[in-house]
């Protein structure tokens, strides 16, 4: 909230849809028909997004009072100035607010990591040699007179890595999101102890992977936020293993020989 993070804005309006959704088709059980099901999750995933986007109105709002609380609490009582009282404090950012580019240049930084690209589709320019790729075979882009990274998780993978790279990565993340979605579905009704510890870690690995599009994450960073993405990759797929052990997927050569 302070920091005017659009993006962390959108992770709470979508993280706050799921859990209402969520929160009702497991309070209500017994509601008939996917149709029906499906309103339900609709509409009540929209009341408490409504409700998170007042509450986050009103925290940024009263977060402009915090200097002028500090200010009067900590002043000096000791003489017979008078207290000098700060103003509220300014949480407009001018780089979005006063700019007609909604996306605060990240159109344009894409669209030229996406020229680079395609002068190395297969493998790719590696992940710190990226920007010196472009310069070597570039002269007049948008990326190289600012110098500016990828700022999406998700092209830095496509850029660095390449097609085969990328393609190999994506696969193995969407076998992981199909994993994750068909234990929800599978379990919502007969639910164990493991369910809301996945949910709950489902909800974070979708904030970050909302946080990936338009941010450097998750890819070629060591972030305590992409450390923590991984972890918790690794807590969904252990707390669903322990839930369903005869779903869970088979040890692999490698596994196995670390195991030895």
């Amino acid at each position: 909230i302070l920091s005017g993070s659009r993006t962390g804005y959108i992770a709470l309006l979508v993280v706050s849809f799921l859990i209402g959704g969520t929160f009702v088709l497991t309070k209500f059980a017994k509601i008939k028909g996917f149709l029906l099901k499906a309103v339900c999750f609709i509409l009540a995933g929209l009341i408490l997004a409504s409700a998170a986007d007042a509450s986050y109105e009103v925290v940024k709002k009263g977060a402009t009072y915090l200097p002028v609380a500090y200010s009067y609490v900590f002043s000096d009582k000791t003489d017979n100035t008078p207290n000098e009282i700060k103003p509220p404090a300014n949480l407009v950012r001018d780089d979005v607010e006063n700019s007609d580019d909604i996306s605060n240049n990240r159109f344009s930084i894409w669209k030229d990591y996406l020229k680079v690209f395609k002068k190395s589709v297969l493998f790719g320019t590696g992940s710190r040699t990226a920007l010196s790729f472009a310069e070597d075979n570039f002269e007049d882009l948008y990326i190289i007179e600012k110098q500016y990274g990828f700022h999406n998780g998700y092209l830095s993978l496509l850029v660095a890595a390449g097609t085969i790279g990328a393609s190999l990565m994506l696969y193995w993340l969407i076998r992981i999101v199909i994993y994750v979605l068909s234990y929800h579905i599978r379990r919502n009704k007969s639910r164990d102890n493991f369910y809301w510890p996945v949910f709950i870690c489902t909800c974070i690995l979708l904030i970050q992977a909302i946080s990936a599009f338009p941010l450097m994450a998750l890819f070629y960073c060591n972030q305590i936020s992409d450390v923590l993405f991984w972890v918790t990759v690794g807590f969904t797929l252990t707390f669903i293993g322990l839930s369903e052990p005869e779903k869970a997927p088979q040890s692999r050569i490698l596994s196995k020989l670390f195991k030895l």
